[in-house]
């Protein structure tokens, strides 16, 4: 049985596949406006389908930033510079990227759990594995200098977005003038992209690919270790 799931992600998909979502408030931002969420299948295809009907620009009252990133766009704006970022990760890179990171996540959960043994100490695993893995892994695959790493942790509060987005101009013009094997180089050298584009698109991905991706890596190796505790114990 798979354990239950946060209440923040208990979407009610009957009797009401369609239903409005208060955003209370947190400690770390005030309460949202509110959302319509959509939970059936071949509702969210249908609403996925049709952005003349259903579009992802934000609101008048919304932040004016959201409007120029790809998660708030629509096509045909938001398909063209989609497939510039997909084309850049080309399976030769993501290949090698694979293999990197497979190593990082033996590295890290060997030093956590050797760690937790020798301390006597239950583990974090959210923070011995989970925060590191996450932010190595999109700093490479980025191209974001050792020096500049230092900041991702800090990448996941409410000003995140602002500060991703001051941090965009300084990380293309650094790979326009020292290119390497990463996706940031690829796209800085694309003369299909703008600027503008090119300063959006990276806030887009370190936004997806940072909280969301170091919960569902958390997230997935409590669900791991719940469901499937043998493996947990098994040696690297």
């Amino acid at each position: 049985m798979i354990p239950t799931p946060p209440p923040r992600h208990r979407l009610p998909h009957a009797p009401a596949p369609v239903s409005w979502q208060d955003e209370p408030h947190t400690p770390d931002r005030p309460p949202g406006p509110g959302y319509w969420a959509v939970t059936r299948h071949a509702d969210v295809l249908r609403v996925l389908q049709d952005p003349a009907t259903y579009s992802s620009l934000p609101g008048p009252g919304e932040v004016p930033l959201l409007r120029r990133l790809l998660s708030h766009q629509d096509p045909p704006q938001h398909t063209r510079r989609r497939d510039h970022a997909a084309r850049a990760l080309t399976p030769e890179r993501v290949q090698r990227f694979t293999e990197t990171a497979r190593e990082r996540a033996r590295t890290l959960l060997t030093r956590a759990l050797d760690t937790a043994r020798a301390t006597d100490r239950v583990l974090d695993l959210a923070t011995a594995v989970s925060d590191p893995y996450t932010a190595l892994n999109l700093a490479d695959l980025l191209g974001i200098p050792h020096a500049d790493r230092r900041r991702l942790p800090g990448w996941t509060g409410p000003h995140a977005l602002d500060d991703m987005a001051g941090y965009a101009p300084h990380l293309i013009t650094h790979r326009r003038r020292y290119p390497d094997d990463d996706l940031t180089t690829v796209l800085a050298h694309n003369a299909q992209l703008t600027s503008g584009e090119l300063e959006m698109l990276v806030p887009l991905l370190l936004t997806t690919g940072l909280a969301p991706m170091r919960d569902a890596a958390a997230g997935g190796l409590a669900l791991l270790a719940q469901l499937r505790p043998a493996a947990i114990a098994r040696p690297l």
